[in-house]
């Protein structure tokens, strides 16, 4: 399909703003979950998340998989880094991201890959790793840039 430079902004603009949410949405944000996630939402961990597997949808997800989550980790904030890469359709966005809490103020690092589905999100892949991203001089990445659009 042929697009405008105008309807790909908009594309874009929309898929970007959508990872805001999402990070926001991590961050405690619970009554985003409705407006931002499919009524079959999945998200699929490579490590293994307690109950991650089975919970579908939006209400599952946040009662079985994130205040649990976020309950042993007191103080946790998710920042974006950069800007979020989002597909020519706005099929796909994919994401790095820093998440830190009290316990773990250097942070791990990771990249989700969102796949939309008439402007919510319907699955996740998120892969995460003990270590924060780091730029060419070894500073920590993401602090500062798009925190929770």
């Amino acid at each position: 399909m042929n697009r405008t430079q105008a309807e790909l902004d908009a594309v874009r603009a929309s898929g970007v703003a959508l990872a805001g949410k999402w990070a926001a949405l991590w961050c405690g944000d619970y009554e985003l979950a409705d407006g931002i996630l499919a009524p079959d939402f999945r998200m699929h961990f490579a490590a293994s998340v307690p109950g991650a597997d089975t919970a579908c949808g939006p209400g599952e997800f946040v009662a079985f998989v994130l205040k649990p989550w976020r309950r042993v980790r007191p103080g946790v904030a998710f920042t974006l880094e950069d800007v979020p890469m989002v597909d020519g359709e706005g099929d796909l966005v994919s994401i790095r991201w820093l998440m830190t809490h009290d316990a773990d103020p250097a942070g791990k690092s990771g990249i989700d890959q969102l796949e939309l589905r008439h402007r919510r999100i319907s699955r996740v892949w998120s892969a995460s790793g003990p270590r924060a991203f780091r730029d060419a001089r070894g500073e920590l990445r993401g602090r500062g840039t798009l925190s929770a659009i």
